[in-house]
């Protein structure tokens, strides 16, 4: 890696010193503190953490060069990579706490029978849903887009106890699809997911007789408790 992607080597400008068994402090941001319940990553996590595995790197490659000068300035850049190495340590400790969190979230995800129609276009969303569901017992059908969706109501007998209906399809609108299924079979109950809302959503919801919207990100347990609940109340 080039001196030039550490524009601070060439300088003599000194940093202020750590104190007694402290590294040096560049000025990188540190790892954020996140709440108790939090199990999404932070905004940035991948791009800060290739940052100080680039500074572990890079000052080891410069040091490993310095070392034979006999430079002084090679305590201070072991000082960064020390630090670095500390940084980087605690974005992945932060990783798998949060992987290890929503592992738990996952092994309580409630358990059922009922069948599942799952409406979503983004395959990656759909196959956790399905490894969720099933593997809790529940049994699962998808459609990717609403013809499908829609085409599973008007064109077969098959039915479902609950549709989990994503708002926002590439081809038709979630909500055009919610009224062409109610239009068919009136008690079929719905939970709805979208990445936002409005008034005017909320709004179509009611009039077509859903009560449950998940926002994006939602936590696997959210989704569980929702089911169950919507599972268990009247038509």
């Amino acid at each position: 890696m080039p001196l030039s992607y550490f524009p601070d080597l060439r300088s003599d400008k000194p940093r202020p010193p750590g104190g007694a068994g402290q590294t040096s402090d560049p000025g990188w941001p540190r790892p954020a503190a996140n709440s108790a319940d939090d199990t999404a990553l932070p905004t940035g996590f991948a791009h800060d953490l290739n940052n100080y595995i680039s500074i572990i790197t890079g000052y080891s490659e410069v040091c490993l060069e310095k070392l034979h000068d006999g430079d002084e300035k090679i305590l201070k850049y072991m000082r960064e990579i020390h630090g670095a190495a500390q940084l980087a340590s605690d974005l992945t400790r932060q990783l798998i706490m949060r992987q290890k969190k929503k592992l738990t979230a996952a092994n309580n995800f409630p358990s059922g029978t009922e069948s599942i129609l799952i409406v979503e276009d983004e395959k990656a969303l759909r196959e956790l849903l399905r490894t969720v569901l099933e593997q809790h017992g529940y049994r699962v059908t998808f459609a990717s887009d609403g013809e499908t969706a829609a085409n599973f109501f008007s064109a077969s007998s098959q039915s479902f106890d609950v549709v989990l209906l994503d708002l926002q399809l590439p081809d038709m609108s979630g909500l055009a699809v919610l009224e062409q299924i109610k239009k068919l079979r009136p008690t079929q109950k719905f939970i709805a997911i979208s990445g936002y809302t409005s008034p005017e959503t909320d709004a179509a919801l009611r009039r077509l007789g859903v009560r449950d919207h998940l926002l994006k990100p939602y936590h696997l347990g959210d989704l569980g408790r929702t089911l169950r609940n919507v599972v268990a109340r009247a038509a």
